[in-house]
Order: C-alpha cells, then sequence, then structure tokens
C-alpha cells in the first residue's frame, strides 16, 4: 500500500508500528534458531547421559527431539519479540521523531507520467 499521499497520519504511523513489530520478530527468529538448537540438544543430552544410554542411540533420539522441538521455540521467541513491541508501543515508549507541529507542512502532488 502507498502512504505518500495518506492524509491521516494515524494511519501512517500505525503501520509503520506493525512494519517495526513485524521486524523485531523475524529478526528474533533468525537470531535465535542456533543458540536454541545448541541449548535443546545440551539439556537433552544431558538429562538422558546418566539412563546408560548407548552413544548413537542417544545422538539420534537427541538430534530427533532437538529438530521436532526448534520450530517451536523459535516461534515462540518471535512471537514474543513481537508482542514487546506491540507493547512497548501501546504504553508511549517508542522512540518518536519530530511532533507534527514542529515540523514545516509538506503539500504532496501527484503527476501523471
Amino acid at each position: 500500500m502507498d502512504y505518500a499521499m495518506e492524509p491521516v497520519e494515524t494511519l501512517i504511523r500505525n503501520a509503520a508500528h506493525l512494519m517495526v513489530a513485524k521486524l523485531a520478530g523475524s529478526l528474533a527468529h533468525v537470531t535465535c534458531k542456533e543458540p536454541i538448537r545448541g541449548s535443546i540438544s545440551g539439556q537433552f543430552r544431558n538429562s538422558l547421559h546418566g539412563l546408560g544410554i548407548a552413544n548413537e542411540l542417544l545422538d539420534q533420539a537427541v538430534q530427533l527431539v532437538t529438530y521436532d522441538n526448534l520450530d517451536l521455540g523459535c516461534v515462540l521467541i518471535e512471537q514474543a519479540a513481537t508482542e514487546k513491541c506491540v507493547c512497548t508501543r501501546a504504553n508511549g515508549c517508542f522512540a518518536r521523531g519530530p511532533s507534527p507541529q514542529t515540523c514545516p507542512p509538506v503539500t504532496f502532488t501527484a503527476t501523471s507520467l
């Protein structure tokens, strides 16, 4: 959607906040994947280590559980980051630029090519 000619500032501001929230969630998802993979496999391996399971079977079980739960963990972290961003915006803690009263008015004109 093009907001260049949009006269209502709140629509533009809401769209910007939603884009930031989605970006924050996506960034959290990407950056958490490897640390979560290591954490899940390490915790599960430590939990099963004392049971006397053969190493080959243990490795397969750890790999299976890790891959089964990795996407769920990443989705939960992505959702938490998105909600945190939306909550921060709702509480008024979102960084804002200069208020519209201090900016000179800008007039957009549509030109046909």
